[in-house]
């Protein structure tokens, strides 16, 4: 009777529709890690080229020569070198990566205090009848924003 009992709940736990486990966002590593490894394959088919490049005298600046475009011999990246890849590329990219950390954290300063989600309402409901002018005034403050903190 006991293994009779035994028998017919592992029957009933069979029989029990399990619930669908929900999709879950991947880890920003798994992301970032995934990308660079579709990028370090893409250097083994996708042809390699490059545009002429001059010197503005008026300006100082290098630019492009239009309609310069030529293939160059493909160097695909060998897997091993990879990590070595994205060390040069963080040092090269450090001002760039600094920067973006200094305005995150002033940007989490403001929320925190709450001034942009006030700033928000006060705008929101100044503009509830005039439902136009919405996005052009949040386009202007932000923009503001950007261009203070010398974002370009």
């Amino acid at each position: 009777m006991n293994t009779h009992t035994e028998f017919s709940e592992d029957a009933n736990k069979e029989n029990v529709i399990q619930p669908k486990k929900k999709w879950k966002t991947p880890h920003t590593f798994v992301i970032l890690v995934a990308i660079i490894l579709i990028a370090a394959a893409a250097t083994y088919f996708v042809p390699a080229g490059e545009f002429n490049r001059y010197e503005d005298k008026a300006t100082g600046k290098t630019l492009v020569e239009a309609g310069s475009y030529h293939t160059i011999a493909s160097k695909p990246i060998n897997p091993l070198k990879i990590p070595v890849a994205i060390y040069t590329g963080i040092v090269d990219s450090a001002p760039i990566l600094t920067f973006m950390l200094i305005i995150g954290g002033a940007f989490q300063i403001i929320t925190s205090t709450g001034a942009l989600t006030a700033l928000c309402k006060k705008l929101s409901k100044t503009f509830s009848k005039k439902k136009y002018f919405v996005i052009p005034v949040f386009l202007t403050i932000f923009s503001i924003f950007g261009f203070t903190m010398h974002v370009i």
